[in-house]
């Protein structure tokens, strides 16, 4: 029986500012949420994680050492807006089996094959807004299919969560599920995958929506029922929706590893509705990963990348808006973050920039459904890079340039396309084993604003490596 734990305890802070009365796109985007908007502010946070192992060691899946039983947690919690705000980035505990892994609470979480570090971001969750509370049971890595000798792999995820009160359907629920295959021996691997997500269940005043357990079916199974969105006691041969606001994606790549690197392409495609799967569908996120092995070289890793989203899935006689919902009013948004790909922007972050105002969620509004994200349609090109610049120090850069058209609602204050440059230069220097200092500088500059802003940040490890 073999024991281990992981225990790792520390501090840290990070100030930032600004030119303009808000920050530059790539310091606060896929930060998860804890860096704020403000021209200047500091966000100061504790952690501690705990990993514990427990049992023997299981060698016969796919020839790797798995233990039997890890439990673990984590708790990260940040104060931010002056120190007026206290908010936890994680707080979550969990439990793996083998391959299997459950987790509960708020952790952080990325979807599809694209490197975090340096990607503009999934459709589906790219980790630009705070973490979602909720409860996940997933297969997070691949897993070889039984009796195949390691041809065929899958992995996956199951999840419901909470998406609370700050939205116009209040206390609504969130289901997701993913699911990928991955066929291939030795240095060629091609994959494909599915991801589904859901707000459903919500309710506002006299407006209140399916939350039962056949409901919960309706979603899973994506099947079109009355959940109290359309009035079918007033119009009986209405056809009814599908249960809440559903969007998805389908991924499909390849992954080729060789002696000195690894390489990834990948390919997102949005769905908004069934018309959305489809040859016709020409949006996209197009991009490839390279990564070096040796961690002693200057170049580390390399991320291209193509976004194209004006279609629409216009070939189907309905356009969509990506996003955006009629009925679940505030979209693809969690605590005024875009959950997916971060180019998109909301009434939030538009504000700053753009003669519109935030909806307040608690005021009385009537319906303003497919108007909250106001630009969905962009076409926009991203290089990222990480390097090495000496024994202690890490760098990256992201350069991406971007033509936004607002969105079909948004036309009154984007009437052209916006031609926008966002950039990042960011270094992170190890003082010791203890102490860490990151250095940033971001210039945005093109239809929408100009604005240069940097960050300046350090963190400690009490305890742990």
């Amino acid at each position: 029986m073999a024991q281990t734990d992981s225990l790792q305890i520390g501090v840290g802070t990070q100030v930032t500012g600004a030119s303009r009365g808000f920050q530059p796109l790539w310091l606060t985007a896929n930060r998860f949420g804890v860096i704020s908007n403000e021209q200047v502010d500091a966000a100061t946070h504790i952690y501690i994680h705990n990993l514990h192992t427990l049992g023997k060691v299981d060698t016969s899946m796919a020839g790797q050492a798995n233990t039997n039983l890890t439990v673990g947690y984590g708790v990260d919690l940040y104060n931010n807006q002056h120190f007026g705000q206290l908010i936890a980035k994680e707080l979550y505990a969990k439990a793996k089996f083998r391959s299997v892994e459950f987790k509960v609470g708020r952790f952080l979480q990325t979807t599809g094959e694209m490197d975090p570090e340096l990607s503009i971001g999934s459709f589906g969750i790219s980790g630009n807004a705070l973490p979602i509370p909720k409860i996940s049971l997933a297969i997070p890595t691949y897993v070889d299919v039984p009796w195949t000798k390691g041809l065929f792999q899958v992995k996956g995820t199951f999840a419901h969560g909470w998406m609370g009160k700050d939205r116009y359907l209040r206390a609504a629920y969130f289901h997701e599920k993913t699911f990928y295959g991955r066929v291939g021996r030795g240095w060629f691997k091609a994959y494909g995958g599915l991801q589904h997500f859901t707000e459903w269940g919500g309710h506002r005043g006299n407006l209140i929506l399916d939350r039962s357990f056949q409901g919960f079916l309706n979603v899973l199974l994506i099947k079109e029922s009355y959940d109290g969105s359309l009035n079918a006691d007033a119009n009986p041969n209405i056809r009814p929706n599908r249960s809440g606001a559903q969007r998805g994606l389908i991924e499909m790549g390849v992954d080729i590893e060789r002696e000195d690197f690894n390489l990834n392409v990948y390919n997102q495609t949005p769905i908004e509705s069934g018309t959305g799967v489809d040859i016709r569908n020409a949006d996209r996120l197009l991009g490839a990963t390279l990564r070096f092995k040796d961690e002693h070289r200057f170049l580390q890793k390399i991320v291209v990348e193509f976004l194209h989203t004006t279609q629409m899935e216009k070939y189907g006689g309905e356009r969509q808006s990506y996003y955006n919902n009629g009925i679940y009013a505030t979209g693809w948004e969690y605590k005024d973050r875009i959950i997916g790909n971060s180019l998109f922007i909301n009434r939030v972050q538009g504000s700053e920039f753009l003669p519109i105002d935030p909806f307040d969620w608690d005021g009385p509004l009537d319906r303003p459904g497919n108007k909250n994200i106001v630009n969905n349609r962009i076409m926009a090109g991203h290089i990222g890079l990480k390097y090495r610049v000496g024994e202690h120090m890490m760098a990256r850069t992201m350069a991406t340039y971007s033509i936004n058209h607002g969105s079909f609602q948004s036309t009154d204050f984007i009437t052209f396309p916006h031609k926008q440059f966002y950039s990042l230069q960011e270094f992170t220097y190890s003082i010791n084993p203890k102490w860490h200092a990151t250095a940033s500088v971001a210039f945005d500059t093109g239809d929408f604003y100009s604005n240069f802003g940097g960050m300046l940040g350090f963190n400690y490890v009490l305890f742990g490596n």
